[in-house]
């Protein structure tokens, strides 16, 4: 609160407001190991119950460090009941969570927590560190928290939530059964993905594709951020997939199971499965560059049939779309994945 006097002039309070001051994950780290320092009564008894430790197993916090072995970002040391005992708090804020780090760092303290936005970033991470936390919790632990939920929600946390909307709509995969391989993952540069994968067809080839946000960066803001469905057959980079087009008669083995695709998408009713019909490119690598005039001799030149990627999948990409029709667009993913397989092994098209 900020007093006001001047002669003359009624006593008046004016509220300061809470803007954000910890705008970065080191600022933020140290801000609350600075709290705990201060007042680490209630953040040591949410770690025991976390931990499954009894009340008072952790006792006397004696040292609060940031990024101390093997960078932990926040490392508390306790005298107790059991002796002494390091607790590490690992914060993620849009990084991704890897193995490797939570190894690492496990091996170097006793007890380990992963601090996040919210439980389900820890998905799949769980079961590598002794217990999970949110900043809600945390910074709640501290009367009148100098770091508070303003300053974390300030931060880029875009893939985050890019994260927890896949999360929120990817309901429709639950139906697959075990033919198929479903998970949210962080492609090369980042961004998360609903990838989604058949097992070998009866060629030995997989239905592979992803939900996944356009472009090749992550925007600033999910306002500025818009999806699309990828939905292709696989297709090897070798010779035998990707010959040059003078050279062979016959046609690859991927052609054909794009023909049923375009067929299964005829049956579904085309115009409604936000579909886009703009041109494919060619690859840039040497085989890749034979993408397009095999399209052109084998698919009758319908090169909105082999988006995608060399090495991966050729197929179908939807038109783009916002975040806030992130649900209609799984779903009719779901339904194009699981009609194309059943094409595919009950031979119902061709």
């Amino acid at each position: 609160m900020i007093m006001s006097v001047r002669p003359g002039i009624v006593l008046h309070t004016l509220k300061m407001p809470r803007s954000p001051i910890y705008t970065t994950e080191p600022m933020a780290t140290r801000a609350l190991a600075a709290e705990i320092r201060h007042a680490d009564d209630k953040i040591t008894a949410l770690l025991e119950q976390r931990f499954n430790l009894e009340q008072g197993a952790l006792s006397v916090l004696i040292d609060a460090q940031c990024e101390a072995i093997e960078n932990v970002d926040v490392l508390l040391t306790y005298e107790g009941k059991g002796g002494r005992r390091r607790v590490g708090l690992e914060a993620k804020f849009d990084h991704e969570i890897t193995v490797e780090q939570l190894d690492r760092e496990a091996g170097e303290v006793d007890f380990l927590a992963l601090l996040v936005i919210e439980p389900g970033v820890a998905v799949g991470h769980a079961h590598l560190v002794d217990g999970i936390v949110t900043w809600n919790e945390v910074i709640g632990c501290f009367a009148d928290s100098r770091l508070t939920i303003a300053d974390i929600e300030s931060m880029p946390l875009t893939k985050v939530r890019v994260e927890s909307l896949l999360r929120q709509h990817s309901r429709p995969y639950e139906r697959f059964s075990e033919d198929w391989d479903v998970s949210i993952q962080r492609g090369g540069s980042g961004i998360p993905s609903i990838v989604v994968e058949s097992r070998p067809l009866p060629d030995g080839r997989q239905i592979r594709g992803q939900i996944q946000v356009t472009g090749r960066g992550m925007p600033s803001t999910l306002d500025e951020t818009y999806f699309e469905y990828h939905i292709g057959i696989q297709v090897n980079d070798d010779d035998a997939d990707l010959p040059a087009t003078a050279e062979v008669d016959d046609e690859p083995g991927w052609v054909p199971h794009l023909r049923t695709l375009e067929r299964v998408l005829v049956d579904m009713g085309g115009e409604s499965l936000r579909l886009s019909k703009h041109a494919a490119s060619s690859g840039t690598s040497e085989r890749g560059k034979n993408k397009l005039p095999l399209v052109e001799k084998f698919l009758e030149g319908k090169s909105w049939l082999a988006k995608g990627y060399v090495g991966w999948a050729l197929g179908i990409r939807s038109a783009k779309t916002p975040a806030g029709e992130l649900s209609e667009l799984c779903e009719v993913a779901a339904n194009i994945f699981l009609a194309w397989h059943r094409a595919e092994t009950t031979n119902r098209v061709r």
